[in-house]
This record gives structure tokens, C-alpha cells and sequence, in this order.
């Protein structure tokens, strides 16, 4: 994968400074306080899920955001964007010739301007993982869409919208406590929070996308809204502040492109 021997120590050390990081929080043991065989253990635990490529994503989208593209057709490329700021891929990337992605969104490690913005190191993501780890959401119920970061537009059902926003808040909250109580973190003390986290995770690792990232499905479902609410207006007086029934919505689709 022509990959330096020099970059790969580089590799190795920044993990073992990651893990010392995440020791110093409680989350993770000291590895010099333990022999060999209890060091390999404490390692294959720590990494049960490495073979997971869409969790591995997941981190990545939780630990570059708000660096976050949005995927567009192109003529023969896909078209990238932030906000409305058009970007491209730096021809040293690996991902510089793809032709397509699996999603709808790219996170990616730096953004640099030459002659034209160049975004280095890009990865896929979906819309589970900007749901759940991305930035701050608003639930737009009116209009069954969610926006992230104010310009991440997902379409999702308002219930569906709700109960992420919830588990959001409960993910934050076992971090919160684990980081406060190390020893309950690793003792079982936190079982149920850590029960919650442990459902995420399957969740992100099967792919399951409780939302689709379509701008053409928003505005659709904006035009449909508008249809619903001038059908749900009763003829005659009085009729002019009903407002539409929210049902669930159309957005259990997939995150990915289509």
C-alpha cells in the first residue's frame, strides 16, 4: 500500500499517545502499571470492534467534525462542497480519480488553498454518524428535517428525529460519568448507560441510517408539506391556522447517495 516504514512508526506512536490520553481520562488502563500478557489483553478488549469498518468511519466523523463535505453529482466527478464554499480533492489523496461515494458525505483531515480549495485525507460517512456524533441538531418538525451544524440537511421523521436527539444527550451523559468515575467505568457501575452505548455501537456497525441526506428529497418534501397543509385547511372561516398532522415521515431511507 506503499506505505513509508518511517509513517508507519509515526502511526504506531500517536496510538500509543492516544491510549495514554484516554488512560489519563480513566477510560483506558495504564498500560506500564501491567505485564505483557495483561498489556496484549487490555489491547484486544480495547480494540473488539477494530474489524468494523463503518465504526471506524463513525470515529472519524465524531473526531474531524465540523470538517464535513457534501457530495453532489458531477459531470464526471462527483461535486464537493462546504456550505456553499465548492472544494476539491488534493490530487495526492487517494480518493482524488473515485468516480462515485457510498454517501452523501465526506469528512475530511485538513483544507488548504492553492490555486482553488483542496481538502487532504477525505472518508465517507453517512448520515448516522453526522446524527449522532456530528454537531448540534435542530428538529425542524413542520417540515420532518433535521439540521446539523445549521447546514447539514437530513430528512427524517420528527419522532425519529426526537428519540436520536435524546440518545445524543445520553451518550454525552456516560461520557460525562465515566470520565468522573473511572473505576465505575470499568467495574460495571455505569451498566445501563453502558448498555445504550453498546445498542449504538451494533447500530453504527450494521449500517442502520435513520435518515436520508437528499437536497432534491428536501425540497420534495417541502412542496408535499405545503400540499398536505392547504388540503388539511377546512373550507369556510376560521380554517386558516390548521396546521398539518405530522406522521412519521419518509426518513427511513438510506444515508447513502442513491
Amino acid at each position: 500500500h506503499f506505505l513509508a516504514e518511517r509513517a508507519l512508526v509515526g502511526m504506531g506512536e500517536a496510538a500509543d499517545q492516544f491510549w495514554g490520553n484516554l488512560a489519563d481520562l480513566g477510560l483506558l488502563p495504564e498500560l506500564r502499571r501491567l505485564g505483557e500478557a495483561d498489556k496484549q489483553a487490555a489491547r484486544r478488549s480495547a480494540n473488539r470492534h477494530a474489524d468494523s469498518p463503518l465504526l471506524l468511519k463513525a470515529v472519524l466523523a465524531a473526531g474531524l467534525f465540523p470538517n464535513v463535505l457534501l457530495v453532489s453529482p458531477g459531470r464526471a466527478r462527483p461535486s464537493l462542497s462546504q456550505q456553499k464554499q465548492s472544494v476539491s480533492i488534493h490530487p495526492s489523496s487517494f480518493n482524488h480519480m473515485a468516480s462515485s461515494f457510498t454517501t452523501s458525505y465526506l469528512v475530511f483531515h485538513e483544507k488548504v488553498k492553492t490555486s482553488k480549495i483542496v481538502v487532504h485525507d477525505v472518508t465517507a460517512v453517512t448520515a448516522l454518524d453526522l446524527l449522532l456524533l456530528g454537531g448540534e441538531i435542530k428538529v425542524l418538525h413542520a417540515q420532518h428535517r433535521v439540521v446539523i451544524d445549521n447546514w447539514i440537511d437530513l430528512t427524517i421523521s420528527p419522532r425519529v428525529a426526537v428519540l436520536f436527539k435524546a440518545l445524543r444527550h445520553q451518550m454525552m451523559s456516560l461520557m460525562r460519568r465515566r470520565i468522573a468515575d473511572a473505576g465505575g467505568a470499568r467495574d460495571g457501575g455505569h451498566a445501563p448507560q453502558a448498555a445504550v452505548l453498546e445498542a449504538v455501537v451494533e447500530m453504527v456497525k450494521r449500517g442502520t441510517v435513520a435518515a436520508e441526506i437528499n437536497p432534491e428529497a428536501i425540497k420534495e418534501r417541502a412542496i408535499a408539506a405545503r400540499e398536505r397543509e392547504q388540503q388539511a385547511k377546512p373550507s369556510g372561516r376560521g380554517g386558516g391556522n390548521t396546521k398539518p398532522e405530522l406522521g412519521k415521515g419518509k426518513g427511513g431511507g438510506r444515508g447513502g447517495r442513491r
